[in-house]
Parts: structure tokens; C-alpha cells; sequence
């Protein structure tokens, strides 16, 4: 993930001085919560209309990225993604809007990570759980057991429960917490939390 700082530092840095809310999300979330892994991508949820939309552009081409402005529209219209893709690396975000509770919870529970020189909002450890669970592909589940088994002390189990019911996802967070149990009594309970 080191390549990718970079890119991520300029992003920060334009939507500092754009003052528009976002939420970084997916394998850099993970990151933060503390399971680090290749990724290629930086997902973000961004607050934005598409009345702000001219100007998120040209303060992204100001800062060294390339999007078009009818992709952020289309997206917008459509509820869909849209991506941002730096000048000078292979690396993109892939951005969508706040479409609806999910993503406005999302960006509601942000939480601050300490970065070397500046701040990431990253998604919230029962919201970033609870958000693996629901994309369900392996490695989203294999994120989650990890945050899970990695952040017990600080997690706040009532409101991932919560989170999952409201999700549909109960019996998934139970198949979850059972398997977390498992691996944590073959490999040993560990100390760490943020």
C-alpha cells in the first residue's frame, strides 16, 4: 500500500480544500482497523450533488486526477460507482455517492486513522464488518474474521449485531463469531486493539 499513499495523500488533500464530506471504505478501511493487504483501489463514499459536481472535477484535474464529469453524473443518477483514475499510476478511487441509509450511516461513523503526515476518514470497525459481511465475497468474509478476531476488546458487539439484523445479516455475524471462536482457540487469543 505504500504506492497507493501517495495518491491517497493528494486525495485528502483536494477534498480537504473541496471541505465535501467522504468516507474511505474497503481494503484500505481494512488497513486501518489493522489487516493489511494488496489492493489496487481506494474506495471512497463521497457527499456529493451533482450541483457540486463541476467543481469536484476541476479540483480532482487540479490535483493530479482524471475523471469526467458526465461519469460523476450518470453515477450519481444511477446510484452507481464512478472512478477517479491519478495521472501518473496505474492506481484509481472508486467512488459512488450517498445513495441511501447504508451509505449515510457510513460516513455518519467515520472515525479518524493516523496516517504518516495526515488524517484518513475510514468507515467505522462495526460498520466496516458489518459492510464485509454484506458483500460476502471470500475475501470480504475473510476481512471480517480478521477485524473481528484482531479488535474484540474495542468492538462494540451490540452495535454490529445491530447493524447485521438491520442488514439481514444475523445469521451470518453468528456463522462468523462461531468461526472466529474456532481460530481463536487453535491459534491463541490475541492482544491488540487500536
Amino acid at each position: 500500500m505504500d504506492e497507493l499513499e501517495p495518491v491517497l495523500r493528494r486525495f485528502v488533500d483536494v477534498m480537504a480544500r473541496l471541505e465535501m464530506p467522504y468516507v474511505i471504505v474497503g481494503g484500505f478501511a481494512v488497513a486501518g482497523w489493522g489487516r493489511a493487504r494488496a489492493t489496487t483501489d481506494i474506495d471512497v463514499i463521497i457527499q456529493i450533488t451533482p450541483a457540486g459536481v463541476d467543481r469536484f472535477v476541476e479540483a480532482l484535474r487540479a490535483g493530479g486526477f482524471s475523471v469526467a464529469p458526465e461519469d460523476v453524473l450518470d453515477a450519481l443518477r444511477g446510484k452507481d460507482h464512478f472512478s477517479i483514475f491519478d495521472k501518473d499510476t496505474i492506481y484509481h478511487l472508486d467512488a459512488k455517492g450517498v445513495y441511501g441509509e447504508k451509505e449515510a450511516r457510513t460516513l455518519k461513523t467515520r472515525v479518524k486513522a493516523a496516517l504518516p503526515g495526515f488524517d484518513l476518514p475510514i468507515s467505522g470497525l462495526e460498520d466496516t464488518i458489518a459492510n464485509k459481511l454484506r458483500f460476502g465475497r471470500e475475501q470480504d468474509i475473510e476481512d471480517a474474521l480478521h477485524l473481528l478476531i484482531w479488535n474484540r476488546r474495542i468492538l462494540k458487539t451490540d452495535v454490529l449485531r445491530a447493524l447485521c439484523k438491520d442488514y439481514g445479516l444475523a445469521k451470518d455475524l453468528a456463522a462468523l463469531e462461531r468461526k472466529a471462536r474456532r481460530r481463536e482457540a487453535m491459534l491463541g487469543k490475541p492482544d491488540r486493539h487500536r
